[in-house]
């Protein structure tokens, strides 16, 4: 690679397939494959990589903010891949400096964590109990053990120990854009998305009991499948959660809020952080807190009522 001619787009395919391809995740592959394609090589890919200035990278993020197209997060991957990408270009001497270095991304606007009152999750499960369609307990799993809709479409039935209630999380389905096209999407299976993901969670008793039952009626190598016994798709999934909403007279809430209820119940139930930190599969117990200790409206509204007793009881 002539360091003197070689442009960013093409310094990038290489970085692609000789670093990332051979060691990251499938889904962490093909998602920088289309940013480069649709985002960097358009604004600066045919820039030199050896004149390529921290100016033109700042311009480059404005590009993509003022376009409205993309978010300030998904603005802050493509820029710590560049950076990252960037970094390998200066280890092997064909830039002097990484133009990422102190490049200003926009702030990330945190989104407040939605999770079912505990009135609605009764109606949700109540729904669950009452449907026809195996795949529904997916929902009921998810709801009682927080994993994710990827890992619950990959879970399939010798991860389950129903000797010692547990349920070992090893993989994820995902759903991902062919070089981030917006009209074409496939179905990968992958690792989980963080090495803590890797997990094993204990079981409640009913579970158990509603998983054997479900495994002796079961096709498949996949605990929620289709009757063919292919696993269920991540957007099948979601089609058919969104469904079961409706059946039980819940608002709709995307199917992740079923993982935030899970948490948030264990919360209430006064679970120690690590504990809750460790069966979500967090990185840290500090992502877990900072999402997870919030309360919802009758948890505060039960605390007001507390304290308007007590105050009360003290007057009498």
């Amino acid at each position: 690679m002539d360091k003197d001619k070689v442009t960013v787009g093409e310094f990038l395919d290489v970085w692609l397939r000789v670093v990332i391809k051979n060691n990251s995740r499938d889904s962490t592959y093909v998602s920088y494959k289309g940013y480069v394609k649709n985002h960097i090589k358009r604004h600066i890919g045919s820039v030199l990589l050896k004149d390529l200035k921290p100016i033109a990278v700042q311009e480059f993020v404005s590009e993509l903010v003022s376009g409205g197209k993309l978010s300030a997060r998904t603005v802050g991957i493509i820029i710590n891949m560049l950076k990252q990408a960037l970094g390998y270009a200066q280890q092997y001497e064909l830039i002097r400096a990484n133009p990422c270095l102190k490049i200003r991304l926009p702030k990330i606007q945190e989104k407040g964590v939605r999770a079912f009152s505990a009135t609605q999750q009764a109606q949700i499960e109540k729904a669950v109990l009452k449907s026809n369609d195996n795949r529904s307990f997916g929902i009921l799993l998810v709801l009682y053990t927080g994993i994710r809709i990827g890992e619950l479409c990959a879970l399939r039935w010798d991860k389950i120990d129903f000797y010692n209630n547990t349920m070992k999380i090893t993989r994820s389905l995902k759903r991902v854009s062919r070089d981030n096209s917006t009209s074409k999407t496939t179905i990968i299976e992958c690792e989980p998305k963080t090495k803590k993901s890797r997990r094993t969670i204990c079981l409640p008793d009913f579970l158990r009991d509603m998983l054997k039952k479900l495994k002796s009626e079961s096709n498949s190598d996949f605990v929620i499948s289709m009757k063919s016994g292919k696993f269920v798709d991540t957007r099948t999934m979601q089609m058919l959660y969104k469904k079961l909403l409706e059946s039980a007279g819940v608002e709709y809430s995307n199917f992740h809020t079923l993982r935030h209820t899970f948490a948030t119940r264990a919360a209430e139930l006064n679970t120690d952080p690590k504990t809750v930190s460790e069966t979500l599969g967090h990185s840290s117990v500090a992502i877990t807190l900072n999402l997870y200790t919030h309360s919802l409206k009758e948890q505060k509204q039960k605390m007001m009522r507390e304290l308007d007793n007590y105050f009360k009881q003290k007057k009498d």
